[in-house]
């Protein structure tokens, strides 16, 4: 069978890919901003800088988990839908009349 909507595919894996990225990074972000606020505790300006950065990574992670959550809604649409297909097509072999060779 012909894979359908191409685009909405490609376009679900690079929201899922984005995402991920945005996971890992804001991890990074998160750790460096932890590390740096703890290490800066008597520098007010560093421990701002530390503590946006902190922020940024949290920020990060949940906008990037919100991005794999879309993606991953698109691939249960598209599931929903091959399941409704299947369903409908045996459905209506159910109910077909059968099919009695000519005698």
């Amino acid at each position: 069978m012909r894979r359908r909507y191409f685009v909405l595919r490609a376009f679900s894996l690079i929201l899922r890919i984005l995402g991920w990225i945005g996971v890992i990074v804001g991890l990074i972000l998160f750790v460096v901003g932890l590390v740096e606020l703890l290490r800066s505790s008597s520098d007010v300006g560093n421990m701002l800088i530390a503590r946006d950065v902190l922020g940024g990574g949290i920020g990060l992670v949940i906008t990037g988990l919100i991005l794999v959550l879309y993606g991953e809604l698109i691939e249960v649409f598209f599931d929903i839908e091959a399941n409704t297909r299947r369903t409908a097509e045996a459905i209506a072999r159910l109910a077909a009349p059968p099919q009695h060779p000519p005698s």
